[in-house]
């Protein structure tokens, strides 16, 4: 006889795990460049920089010269990005000159 328990709680370990951001753990996916971009919040040239810059790890493969990163991949460098000292992060507006219509506060 099957064991139907187990294999809910199999189940429902895994759901838990998607839905609390542990998706990785119980089933891996590759995410192409576009993927991963949308992921980001950014369009896919800036995951090709910020892979070169070193900021962004580089892809775990390349099929038919398309880059490809697990999910477990991308999610490793979220907690190692999340748990630097805000003080080491980098702020996105860093070296970025103020534009003509800025407020007076952020003209140099």
């Amino acid at each position: 006889m099957p064991d139907i328990i187990g294999q809910i709680l199999q189940r429902l370990e895994a759901l838990e795990a998607a839905v609390n951001g542990r998706a990785s753990e119980h089933f891996d996916r590759k995410l192409f460049k576009a993927e991963v971009a949308l992921r980001e919040g950014v369009v896919a040239r800036t995951i090709e920089r910020n892979v070169a810059a070193g900021s962004f790890p580089p892809p775990d493969g390349v099929t038919n010269g398309h880059a490809w990163w697990w999910l477990a991949t991308l999610e490793r460098h979220d907690r190692a990005v999340a748990a630097k000292p805000a003080t080491t992060r980098t702020p996105p507006n860093a070296g970025k000159k103020a534009a003509a219509g800025d407020p007076p506060e952020m003209q140099p």
